[in-house]
């Protein structure tokens, strides 16, 4: 089995780094190539968070790095889903029935997709007795207080 581990880790080694060999000598824009250098980084520290166990029973990760490699990924994911989640969902070209979006709209009808969609789901289209005795009922009246 650790053989098996190892052949893996080395694999993915030979991925990453070829993920950053492929970022340094493509010619992109360099906005394009700082999200292609974040996704590649998220990718690593993804792996070396999968691989914490054998990591950390090797010697080769302390328990201090990695917390900080999680932090690392924490930050990471945090600024492509502030800054370029929805550049890289569109690049995909996904469709908004593939995604079950009721915002991620082309056509900017997001409003009414929504209400559509609120309207749909079950848990806003039945209500049961027992829900409403269980939760509602036992609510205090909300009254004005003059």
């Amino acid at each position: 089995m650790e053989v098996n581990r190892a052949s893996n880790a080395h694999c993915e080694f030979n991925l990453f780094r070829n993920f950053q060999r492929f970022i340094d000598s493509a010619s992109c824009s360099a906005p394009t190539a700082a999200v292609l250098r974040s996704l590649c980084s998220l990718y690593g520290c993804w792996r070396l968070d999968e691989g914490r166990a054998d990591l950390l029973a090797a010697g080769f990760l302390s328990a201090e790095q990695v917390e900080l490699v999680r932090e690392r990924m924490r930050r990471l994911m945090l600024e492509l889903r502030n800054t370029n989640a929805v550049a890289l969902v569109d690049a995909w070209e996904f469709d908004d029935r593939q995604l079950k979006s009721a915002i991620g709209r082309y056509d900017g009808r997001v409003y009414e997709a929504l209400l559509t969609a609120a309207k749909r789901n079950p848990v806003n289209t039945e209500l049961h007795e027992s829900d409403y005795k269980r939760v509602l009922r036992p609510l205090p009246a909300l009254r004005p207080k003059l």
